[in-house]
C-alpha cells in the first residue's frame, strides 16, 4: 500500500488490512511488539480517544510500523491535525519495554553471590578463627623414657601455620608433618609445644621424657637421636 492511499483510507482499514494481508493477529502482534491487545483493539476499532497521550500513541505506531512494514510518520501527522492525540501530561513517558530485563534481576545476583559468600565464610570460619590441631606422634607415651640424651620429637599440624617447641620453631612440611630434634638433660625433661595461627586461636601441649643415663655411658654415641625402641613407658608416671 502507498503513502498516497493514507488519505483514501482509514487508520483502522489501514492496520485490518496489513494484518490480513500478512496473515497475524492482534494477539500475535501484542506478543512481539508489547503493546496490549487492549490498545491494538482501539486502533483496529478506530477508538483513539481511549488510547494513552501522545508519547504513548506515538510509540505504538513505530512499532506497528517496524512489525507490519509501513512509514508511521504520515499517520502521526494525521492523527495530530485530526485532534486524535491526546496532550502529554507533566508525569506522562514512553512506556517501557516490557521485554527488558528489570534492573532488579541484577541485584538480586550480586544478592545471590554476597550470600553465597557469606555462607562459604560461615562454614570456613571454624578453619580461619578456630584453633591449631597438634598430635605428638614420637614419642607417642607422655611421659615418655629415653636412654639417650638427644632425641627428635615427630608429630603432625591441623589448621595452624607455625609450631614452636620449647620457644625454638620446628620444621613443619607440606603434608602437615612436623620434627624437631632436642638434647635431653638427666631426669625429667618438659617440652612446651605451642602452635599458632594467623587469625586463630593457640595450642599448647606439655610432653614429658624422662632421661635415665646408662651406667657405662661410652657403650654407645649418645649424641645420635634416640630410637623409638629405646623409649618405654615412665614408670614413675604409673
Amino acid at each position: 500500500m502507498t503513502d498516497a492511499n493514507i488519505h483514501a483510507l482509514n487508520f483502522e482499514e489501514f492496520l485490518n488490512e496489513l494484518v490480513r494481508e500478512r496473515g497475524l493477529t492482534l494477539k500475535k502482534i501484542s506478543e512481539v511488539t508489547g503493546i496490549s491487545v487492549k490498545h491494538l483493539s482501539a486502533l483496529a476499532s478506530g477508538e483513539f480517544k481511549t488510547l494513552p497521550s501522545a508519547p504513548y500513541f506515538r510509540g505504538y505506531l513505530l512499532k506497528l510500523g517496524r512489525v507490519l512494514e509501513f512509514d508511521p510518520a504520515p499517520w502521526w501527522i494525521k492523527f495530530k491535525e485530526g485532534g486524535f492525540v491526546k496532550d502529554a501530561g507533566t508525569h506522562d513517558a514512553p512506556p517501557a519495554n516490557r521485554f527488558i530485563r528489570p534492573t532488579y534481576v541484577k541485584f538480586m545476583w550480586i544478592g545471590a553471590l554476597a550470600f553465597a559468600g557469606l555462607t562459604y565464610g560461615i562454614v570456613r570460619l571454624p578453619a580461619i578463627m578456630g584453633k591449631p590441631e597438634i598430635t605428638v606422634v614420637f614419642p607417642a607415651e607422655n611421659p615418655a623414657r629415653a636412654t639417650a640424651n638427644v632425641i627428635e620429637l615427630l608429630g603432625t599440624l591441623e589448621n595452624g601455620s607455625d609450631l614452636y617447641v620449647n620457644g625454638e620453631i620446628a620444621v613443619v612440611n607440606s603434608n602437615h608433618t612436623w620434627s624437631q630434634q632436642a638434647l635431653l638433660q638427666s631426669g625429667m625433661n618438659t617440652f612446651n609445644i605451642r602452635a599458632q595461627k594467623f587469625l586463630g586461636g593457640e595450642t599448647t601441649l606439655v610432653w614429658e621424657i624422662f632421661y635415665d643415663p646408662p651406667a657405662d655411658v661410652g657403650s654407645r654415641d649418645e649424641t645420635q637421636p634416640v630410637a623409638a625402641s629405646e623409649l618405654r613407658n615412665d614408670p614413675t608416671a604409673r
